[in-house]
């Protein structure tokens, strides 16, 4: 039996460009607990009007969910680093998945992967997290194509539409496009 891969917990970002890009019934043969979101993201989802990213949370690969729900139960140690470290002063809605994220990452996700592409995002994951725990949302991309999970013209859209984002990047990353 091999060792299980640590689960990636996707910010909001990547999950909506994966929930536009690869359809739902795909993600119905990918194992389940390998891709993780916060409660606030799950949240945030229902309110999408296109449907995609409510369908991709609803999938199940033998009964349980492909993309799982990270939940802070009040007075756990992952609700105290959220609340009291990370949340310490803020309301900001903005932000509250990112650090459901990070506070489970913390706590319970023991070798998790934080997956974002937003910048104060990941510069918060790197410093509580530390090296190798954070990832851009190509990493997610190049680790499902790897793995046979997206094909070649999956890979290459999800690629895309990250791209194409407004995120100061000047397009694909060269260890993407340069193989």
């Amino acid at each position: 039996m091999g060792v299980s891969p640590a689960p990636w917990i996707l910010d909001d970002g990547p999950l909506g460009v994966l929930a536009g890009t690869v359809k739902a019934a795909t993600v119905g043969s990918w194992p389940a607990g390998e891709l993780m979101i916060a409660e606030q993201t799950a949240v945030d989802a229902a309110g999408d009007r296109t449907g995609r990213r409510p369908g991709l949370l609803t999938v199940q690969a033998k009964g349980e969910p492909v993309i799982g729900v990270v939940r802070f139960p009040l007075g756990s140690r992952a609700a105290h680093i959220l609340y009291d470290h990370l949340g310490r002063g803020s309301n900001d809605t903005e932000g509250r998945a990112e650090r459901q994220a990070i506070a489970w990452a913390t706590d319970a996700g023991a070798n998790a992967v934080f997956v974002t592409h937003d910048k104060r995002a990941a510069l918060t994951a790197l410093a509580e997290l530390g090296r190798g725990r954070v990832a851009h949302t190509f990493d997610l991309w190049i680790h499902l194509h790897a793995s046979g999970r997206v094909t070649d013209e999956q890979f290459a859209a999800l690629c895309e539409r990250t791209a194409k984002r407004n995120d100061g990047l000047p397009g694909v990353p060269w260890r993407i496009v340069g193989r």
